[in-house]
């Protein structure tokens, strides 16, 4: 049995493993994605029957995590976790930050990542003279569940190229408000309205009013 995580755009990895890989499909009893986003990457290269059977968490692991003292202090939290890169969105979440800052005084982001283009986002920050930002650098699970209790909203802004976003679960089981992409492999998991809201990726200015 096998189980697909990929996301959308084109796997040069994928594409020469063709030969490989479908003599390795064969041999498969069972293929699982977890996702339709999943499963309609990974059968551009190897097609064949899917089941799909979404990712879980363990609700308590998140719901019974205890928040940082230091920043329950009255400030609205607002929490980004995931790698700094371009697919991730952060630097579309700064700039949302730095306008709702000047109507909101009382917000303060938290930027659980590392990465590329945390350089580009210091210096933004410097730049824009944004107060309240926190820079956590890559965190253990532990620290990740405590972020997520510690926050008042979850902020997801990848731009695309998501398979499932288990961090939108992780998310809802801690019991924080979720804005995210409107993206594929999330529109899967958030529905909209209900359990969060979800903007047009690349949009700083939808970001904000979400």
């Amino acid at each position: 049995v096998a189980t697909f995580h990929a996301f959308g755009g084109f796997s040069l990895s994928y594409w020469l493993g063709r030969p490989v890989g479908r003599r390795y499909m064969r041999k498969l009893s069972a293929r699982i994605a977890v996702s339709s986003a999943a499963r309609h990457f990974v059968s551009q290269y190897f097609p064949g029957e899917y089941r799909i059977i979404p990712n879980g968490v363990d609700v308590d692991f998140y719901a019974n995590a205890r928040p940082f003292p230091e920043y329950r202090d009255g400030k609205v939290n607002i929490l980004f976790v995931g790698r700094a890169e371009p697919r991730k969105g952060a630097i579309h979440l700064l700039r949302a930050y730095a306008a709702l800052k000047r109507s909101y005084p009382e917000v303060r982001l938290i930027l659980a990542c590392a990465g590329p283009q945390v350089g580009e986002m210091r210096r933004f920050v410097r730049k824009e003279r944004l107060g309240d930002v926190l820079f956590a650098g890559r965190v253990s699970d532990t620290d990740k569940a405590r972020f997520l209790k510690t926050a008042d909203i979850f902020c997801a802004p990848s731009t695309g190229q998501e398979s499932f976003g288990i961090v939108l679960l992780e998310a809802m089981a801690a019991g924080r408000a979720v804005v995210a992409s409107d993206i594929h492999g999330y529109k899967k998991v958030v529905q909209r309205n209900v359990t969060g809201l979800l903007v047009e990726p690349k949009e700083p200015d939808a970001l904000c009013r979400a």
